[in-house]
């Protein structure tokens, strides 16, 4: 295996088991609805290391997801690794982080915003590869017809989220 030295961790919240990753450059992942066998497999192979468990690594982290949970924290700010991303990706990223707490956008207004109006599938594969849900709001991202679209932790996480979002 590689040199890379991962440290993740696992715990409940409201939408069921959160899991983040992080190595010497910072948070690498986060899944949102996934067993912790499957999340190992994952970091396993992307990152070609076996990871270590660090509960209390992530007190701040878990710390910031409550508090977004409660409604007190409308963005959740940590140091991420974003190597294994592209640059589209990125340009992406960033226009999310852009969408207020409590609204969305749809996928041709991203595009739109970055300057790419025929670049609305794109986004729409940006979002899927997002590595960071919740901390870029890719949840707040719909269809143009005001379908939810995709998401990588499923369209009732998804929901929940929106609906959270609107209620606090």
């Amino acid at each position: 295996m590689g040199d890379t030295i991962l440290i993740y961790s696992i715990w409940k919240s409201p939408v069921g088991l959160i899991a983040a990753a992080a190595g010497g450059c910072g948070l690498c992942r986060i899944s949102l609805n996934i067993d912790e066998s499957g999340f190992i497999a994952k970091l396993e192979k992307e990152y070609q290391c076996k990871p270590v468990r660090s509960s209390s690594s992530f007190n701040l982290l878990e710390r910031k997801f409550d508090a977004y949970f409660e409604g007190r924290n409308k963005d959740i700010k940590c140091k991420l690794d974003l190597k294994k991303t592209t640059c589209f990706q990125r340009q992406v990223w960033r226009v999310l982080t852009q969408i207020p707490y409590g609204q969305t956008r749809s996928y041709k207004w991203v595009a739109d915003k970055m300057g790419k109006p025929t670049a609305s599938q794109a986004v729409g594969q940006a979002n899927a590869a997002n590595p960071f849900p919740i901390v870029i709001p890719c949840h707040r991202v719909i269809s143009s017809n005001g379908a939810l679209g995709g998401y990588s932790a499923g369209a009732g996480i998804k929901q929940q989220l929106l609906s959270l979002e609107a209620s606090l």
